[in-house]
């Protein structure tokens, strides 16, 4: 067989990646002439690398083509390495730290235990971080390795992209690429933005889909929050939809854009100020301002501030406000039952009636000690070890009574500064005040026998009587008693009576 055509029969192919180099036998090669040195030279012609692996390829092509007696072949010769290129880098969120929130307070029903119960309504499905949990990772980029085509030539892998993210003052990024939440919050991330906000917002309605809602930050709904559910906020509640018998308290503000209808289950506990556009059979405490824009009905309010209500009427119920209330009719025209109580502080009240009791009891001990001390510091002549001992002890007593009540009177003092800061009786009514409603103010009790028209002013004269102030006209000041029945409240307890009842002046 000629030269020429052991070469036509013999052909070495290179894929077109140059990954891969075959060996292709054409029929009845002569074996003695299909030797490893031949296909060795053709290699080298095409300039593939020589390696130990393709030389053991070769003997292998070639013991096969002989066992298949001369059949045509095709085996692969040589393999090339593809590059390995590098991973960008990137941030993966922590799921162990997004785990929904509940505060189960059931005992989780077993299938074998029908005796325990699940309250579905704990079962929150709102997802939020705490504070200094780790709540995402930066998966660092990788370099890659590079590859080589069967003719040895390096085929380069390509770097991968480093990750920065861009974190808020609410996440810390360590130098091991750990995303530590400064805050408790909900984890937001958006391409290299990461922050945990302190803002909660719910699309639809608070019931069974999400559960009951307790978030350290702000919560805003979209809807309204159904029969017995509870949200909970350290910050502020926005609530754009009806909210029924449901339990509400945050520590900041309370916007109830179309109201509450509670039907008496349903309470609000609000740290600052209270706005809604009605308020219906519900307890609620306001630790500064209300505003309600229609009506008060059949309410048990505490307002530790001001009432700044022009529009609204108080039917019903007991209202307490600390300083002014401004409304627009108090009880009904047919007559309802409505306490109004002004320049009062139920929590202060009842700290008023502890201290007045904790002070007499001191000065009383006070008086005790002093006449104990008093007696054995009279004894004449010459005394034993033993009435050293009882001065002694008589001496401890009247010292340790002594700072207690001073403790007491102090603590009276600042009690009475308080109040004197934080009450005040004065009413607007910007349109009636209706028979059978009542008002307490200053130690008095008004119960209305006549329809007061507005506008006018209840507050009190340099006397401690209730007047009215028309705000239209003259502006005369005329004495309550001409619309209501007024009597003084025998039982009633303010700053001064506690300071007087410990001995000391306001």
């Amino acid at each position: 067989m000629t030269q020429e055509t052991i070469d036509k029969l013999v052909k070495i192919e290179v894929s077109s990646d140059k990954l891969e180099a075959s060996l292709l036998l054409g029929a009845n090669i002569n074996p003695q002439e299909l030797t490893p040195l031949y296909v060795a030279t053709r290699m080298g012609e095409l300039g593939l690398e020589q390696t130990s692996e393709r030389t053991s390829a070769v003997l292998e092509a070639i013991a096969t083509y002989v066992c298949n007696e001369g059949k045509p072949l095709r085996h692969r010769i040589a393999r090339g390495t593809t590059p390995t290129h590098g991973t960008d880098g990137r941030l993966v969120l922590v799921d162990a730290v997004l785990e929904k929130h509940e505060t189960t307070q059931t005992t989780a029903r077993r299938d074998t235990d029908t005796t325990t119960s699940i309250d579905q309504r704990e079962r929150s499905s709102v997802r939020w971080t705490e504070a200094g949990a780790v709540i995402a990772r930066i998966q660092q980029a990788t370099i890659g390795a590079d590859g080589r085509d069967v003719f040895g030539r390096v085929l380069a892998a390509r770097t991968g992209r480093v990750f920065e993210v861009s974190p808020d003052e609410s996440v810390l990024v360590r130098a091991d690429g750990a995303c530590i939440a400064l805050r408790a919050g909900v984890v937001e991330h958006s391409g290299r933005v990461l922050r945990v906000s302190n803002r909660l917002v719910i699309d639809g309605d608070i019931d069974f889909s999400t559960g009951n809602i307790r978030f350290p930050g702000d919560v805003e709904i979209a809807r309204g929050i159904r029969d017995c559910f509870e949200v909970h906020a350290g910050g502020s509640i926005f609530v754009r939809d009806l909210v029924d018998a449901a339990t509400m308290s945050c520590a900041h503000h309370m916007v109830l854009e179309k109201g509450i209808a509670a039907r008496e289950l349903g309470s609000l506990e609000v740290g600052k100020d209270l706005s809604a556009r009605y308020l219906t059979n519900v307890r609620a405490v306001v630790g500064r301002d209300a505003i309600v824009e229609a009506e008060v009905q059949n309410c048990t309010l505490l307002i530790g501030r001001d009432m700044k209500s022009p529009g609204a009427s108080i039917v019903r119920g007991d209202v307490s406000v600390a300083r002014s209330c401004e409304i627009a009719e108090l009880g009904a025209p047919g007559g309802a039952a409505t306490t109004l109580r002004l320049g009062q502080i139920a929590s202060v009240h009842d700290a008023m009636g502890a201290l007045a009791s904790a002070g007499a009891k001191a000065r009383d001990r006070v008086d005790k000690a002093n006449a104990r001390l008093n007696e054995l510091r009279s004894v004449k002549g010459r005394t034993g070890p033993d009435h050293a001992e009882l001065l002694t002890e008589a001496q401890f007593e009247a010292q340790t009574a002594a700072k207690t009540y001073a403790k007491a009177c102090r603590a009276g003092q600042m009690l009475h500064g308080f109040v004197d800061k934080h009450t005040k009786v004065h009413l607007v009514v910007r349109g009636a005040v209706h028979p059978q409603a009542v008002v307490h103010a200053g130690g008095w009790t008004a119960t209305f026998t006549q329809t007061l028209k507005g506008p006018c002013v209840i507050e009190m004269d340099g006397k401690g009587e209730l007047t009215v102030r028309m705000m239209v006209g003259k502006s005369e000041i005329v004495p309550l008693r001409k619309w209501a029945r007024v009597v003084r409240e025998e039982q009633h307890l303010n700053s001064r009576r506690v300071l007087e009842a410990m001995g000391i002046a306001a």
